[in-house]
């Protein structure tokens, strides 16, 4: 397998799957964030008073964000200097409990992405209906290297508790 680099591997990715994007900046704050945002916006003819309130709502808000954030990076700087120091480039797979460090791992669901469902149909009818991808991502911040796990929207019961430790599981069991 040869390598390509960033420039060419954007370009081909638009050439070949433009329907898979990512997601742009502030396109995903948080359900907090969007709620005072949006009362911040519907504010405009209301008292001062009232302004006031709201804005200090989201500055207290912003300010508890900020604490969680700092505290996530150091927790993701003391994995980096753990990794450093430990020797290790990629993931990989150990044995449980064979290493005495704690590591940081961040999970989520992501966007679905659509796809074509059967190449071998005929017509435009091809393009019209899409099969859905759902995708799970496990992410070691240390590296940082994620696997990401496409779920075909057939195999797909749900986005509960079961399939997530399902996932992180087969992540954690099998190595990545």
């Amino acid at each position: 397998m040869r390598a390509v680099g960033k420039t060419t591997f954007r370009r081909l990715w638009r050439q070949l799957v433009p329907y898979v994007v990512r997601t742009h900046p502030l396109t995903d704050l948080c359900w907090e964030c969007q709620r005072n945002n949006e009362a911040l916006y519907r504010s405009a003819n209301l008292p001062n008073s009232v302004k006031s309130a709201k804005v200090l709502q989201q500055q207290h808000h912003l300010t508890l964000v900020q604490k969680e954030r700092s505290i996530y990076n150091s927790m993701v700087h003391d994995a980096k200097l753990t990794v450093a120091a430990a020797g290790i480039e990629t993931l990989g797979h150990d044995e449980p409990c064979s290493n005495d460090f704690a590591m940081h791992y961040s999970f989520d669901f992501a966007q679905q992405v659509h796809f074509p469902s059967s190449p071998l149909q005929p017509g435009t009818m091809y393009f019209l209906v899409p099969r859905k991808c759902g995708i799970f991502g496990v992410c070691c911040e240390a590296l940082p290297q994620q696997v990401n796990h496409l779920i075909d929207e057939g195999m797909c019961t749900s986005k509960g508790l079961n399939a997530v430790i399902s996932y992180v599981h087969h992540f954690l069991a099998l190595g990545a």
